[in-house]
């Protein structure tokens, strides 16, 4: 959802872009220097919530298995 939220603007700019719509030059400057690097330093930490999630499901799925295994 970053990744998306980070590149849709670009994407509009481009699209706005190829129809010829000026796009004022502080505006490609602000989403280089903001935008861009924002997506670059949450990534990382993400990823890292993304796996602890993924972790805890697992912990919660042996947790059950076992429990289910001695009944």
């Amino acid at each position: 959802m970053s990744d998306f939220l980070c590149w849709f603007p670009i994407g509009v700019l481009g699209l706005l872009a190829s129809r010829e719509i000026p796009i004022p030059g502080e505006v490609n400057v602000d989403v280089a220097v903001f935008v861009l690097p924002l997506n670059s330093a949450l990534n990382p930490f993400l990823l890292l919530e993304r796996r602890r999630l993924s972790g805890e499901k697992q912990l919660r799925t042996l947790i059950l298995s076992q429990l289910n295994a001695k009944s």
